[in-house]
């Protein structure tokens, strides 16, 4: 996966309905990937906005764009990070979500009593210890698509 202004954000990539917005902190950056790759094996097409050459000033407005041309979103919600503002898009445009987080003993989401308590998290979210537990999650998820 190569990052970088791949695509633009008046076209992304696929169709509405086979495109994955995946969200998260940066910091979890390879989670992201496996994320990414994962959507990619399932036949979807992942919108990741690091392929979109977003400026750093135009964050929120450019990610609220793709997250309004997507049917599908993944969130990585182990640490907080900007993707809280996205999964209020997803909630707003009525997307199918999933948030995963990193279920290693002792790493109950880090994230804000806001976040815990959004209907996007509270929906759907699934915990992971191993990445090969991770690509399940976001197969099973995938699949029942």
């Amino acid at each position: 996966m190569s990052t970088g202004p791949k695509y633009s954000i008046d076209n992304p990539p696929g169709t509405l309905k086979g495109r994955v917005f995946i969200g998260g902190t940066f910091t979890y950056v390879s989670i992201l990937e496996e994320i990414y790759k994962t959507v990619l094996d399932c036949g979807f097409t992942p919108i990741y906005s690091l392929e979109f050459g977003i400026p750093w000033e135009e964050t929120r407005h450019y990610s609220a764009r793709l997250v309004q041309q997507c049917k599908i979103a993944i969130f990585e919600t182990s640490l907080d990070g900007g993707w809280f503002f996205e999964m209020e898009d997803a909630l707003n445009y009525s997307l199918l979500t999933l948030c995963v987080w990193d279920g290693y003993p002792g790493n109950y989401p880090r994230i804000s009593t806001m976040a815990l308590t959004h209907d996007v998290f509270r929906n759907n979210n699934k915990s992971y210890k191993k990445i090969d537990e991770l690509r399940t999650i976001v197969t099973d998820f995938l699949g029942k698509v």
